[in-house]
This record gives structure tokens, sequence and C-alpha cells, in this order.
């Protein structure tokens, strides 16, 4: 049994990884999710600059300035100075980052619905033992991680 579960949590976080990578692709002009998703970090934040999209997105410094490099070479984001503060370089979004940022809303969105759709096929019963397992496989996860960080 545990190794039945096991294959059907490898299958279903890879199917997951190629729908949304498939469906990022399709969507948004061939960024990649992470992409996107920092685009999303850029419009949401106070104070939109490497360190704090690091953050925010739990990747290092280094790989949001490569992320950055991209989306500014694409056209997506430009830099901006705060009046008096040279030293620190924040973002924004373009008119082109823009439209990606509402076209990913929406579709996320949508994708929320049917989701939720698709669970409430569960009963009641079913959906208090899939949050349960959840939970506790989050506390397992997040554990480990914890545990590789130290």
């Amino acid at each position: 049994m545990e190794n039945y579960l096991f294959d059907l949590k490898q299958t279903f976080l890879h199917n997951s990884e190629q729908f949304y990578e498939k469906f990022s692709k399709e969507t948004y002009e061939n960024l990649t999710l992470t992409e996107v998703h920092c685009l999303d970090k850029i419009e949401n934040s106070n104070k939109p600059n490497v360190t704090n999209i690091a953050l925010d997105m739990n990747i290092t410094k280094g790989g949001i300035t490569k992320i950055s490099t991209k989306l500014l070479r694409k056209k997506y984001i430009v830099k901006y100075n705060i009046e008096g503060n040279r030293k620190e370089v924040y973002f924004k979004l373009t008119d082109s980052g823009k439209r990606i940022f509402d076209k990913h809303e929406t579709r996320h969105k949508k994708l929320e619905e049917d989701e939720k759709d698709f669970l409430k096929s569960f009963s009641k019963e079913e959906q208090r033992i899939i949050i349960e397992f959840f939970e506790k496989y989050n506390t397992y996860v997040l554990s480990k991680i914890k545990a590789i960080k130290e």
C-alpha cells in the first residue's frame, strides 16, 4: 500500500509540473511559471527589489537576478530608483508585463474555480480525510526543508 501511495504521489507531482509548465508556456508567451510568478511579486510588492522578491519567492538573490535580467531583456519589466537613493534598484511592470500579470490573475482564478469544483465531488468525510492528509504531509515536508537548511 505504501509503495502504491508513493507512486501515486510521484505521478501527481510529475503531472502537475507538466500541466503548469505547458499551461504557462501556452498562456504566457513562453515565459516560465517562475518568471510569471516573479511578475506577480513585482506587481504586488511595496518595494520590488531583488532582495524582497527573493524572500517572497524563496529563491536566492542570484536566481532572482537571472530571472529579472531575462524579464528586462524581454521588456516585461523596467528598473527604477527612488529619488535620493541611487543605490537600491527596484522593478515595475511594463505594459507587456502588466498584460501577462492580468492574464495570470484571470487564469489563476479560473484554475482555482475548476479545482474547487473538482473537490466538491468528494463527500465532506472524504474532504476531511484529504485535509488531514495534506496538513500532515505539509508538516512533514516543512520539517525536511528545515532539516536541510540547518
